[in-house]
């Protein structure tokens, strides 16, 4: 995943490898900026993880298996909703940090 920001309308968008780096909102050629992943990416893949083990290993009906299925299956989405969000904060917080230095130079 490639997380794109347009200087024509201030979107952030996310891209995969194989797409162009432009904007998704408005189509127009957008800059690919540098990113770490959040700790809620790990934390989500970890749970996600633990999940397969205990479908693998533990001798559950299907009723559990549902059950558990569901809880993590929403836990993992609220959590890579989350890291998305932090991405995009410090997406738009490096462009305001980058314009900020260029008005002083």
């Amino acid at each position: 995943m490639r997380i794109v920001y347009c200087h024509s309308c201030g979107a952030v968008s996310t891209n995969t490898f194989g797409e162009n780096d432009v904007c998704t909102s408005c189509g127009s050629h957008a800059e690919r900026m540098d990113y770490h992943r959040p700790w809620q990416y790990w934390a989500s893949s970890a749970i996600l993880l633990a999940a397969a083990v205990v479908f693998v290993w533990a001798p559950l009906d299907v009723t559990a298996r549902a059950v558990i299925f569901i809880g993590v299956l929403i836990v993992s989405v609220m959590l890579s909703n989350w890291g998305m969000q932090n991405t995009r904060r410090r997406v738009l917080a490096e462009v305001a940090r980058r314009k900020a230095a260029e008005e002083k130079a």
